[in-house]
């Protein structure tokens, strides 16, 4: 088959895949899927145990490739997080906590795709209420004490320690 025979979608997405050397973007011709689709598993990506995909269309093969050119970018060549970025845009939303990227040098592309995730909270032995070991961003020891829906307005949300609305400076330097 010559080149001008594939429909300008299928050799973009090829042409994608080539350049960023991309193993996360799988292909089906079968059933609704033909004559090709191009698609993202997202295996739990949202949800634990959701067995889903995004699928990449000639409408959004852009999107595709700005979000893989993003990544690339913020990663010095290394776009391994750009399709899940995809699906995480497409749908407007983060990736749960589990799935949450470990390259520090992408938490930015993946906190603007959608709001923030909701904390359960954790009590621990001493009763306190803290996100603990379950904070948005796992990979990030330290935070920003800050007050949330999970603290209220009179405690930081992440790990409980009082607040006071309007203070700038952080209750953790005082202890």
């Amino acid at each position: 088959m010559h080149e001008d025979e594939l429909p300008a979608y299928m050799l973009g997405m090829l042409r994608i895949m080539e350049r960023y050397e991309l193993h996360e973007v799988y292909w089906s011709t079968l059933g609704d899927m033909a004559p090709i689709t191009f698609y993202v598993p997202l295996l739990d990506l949202f949800e634990e145990g959701a067995n889903d995909i995004q699928r990449i269309t000639q409408f959004s093969v852009d999107v595709f490739e700005a979000a893989v050119a993003a990544v690339a970018h913020a990663t010095d060549g290394d776009a391994t997080y750009g399709p899940i970025l995809f699906a995480c845009r497409m749908r407007a939303r983060r990736p749960r906590n589990a799935r949450w990227p470990v390259d520090r040098r992408v938490h930015e592309l993946f906190e603007l795709t959608g709001p923030e995730r909701l904390i359960e909270a954790v009590v621990h032995s001493t009763g306190h209420r803290a996100a603990a070991q379950v904070l948005a961003h796992p990979h990030i020891p330290e935070h920003d004490c800050r007050p949330t829906t999970l603290g209220g307005p009179d405690h930081c949300g992440l790990c409980g320690r009082p607040w006071n609305e309007g203070e700038t400076s952080d209750p953790h330097a005082a202890g």
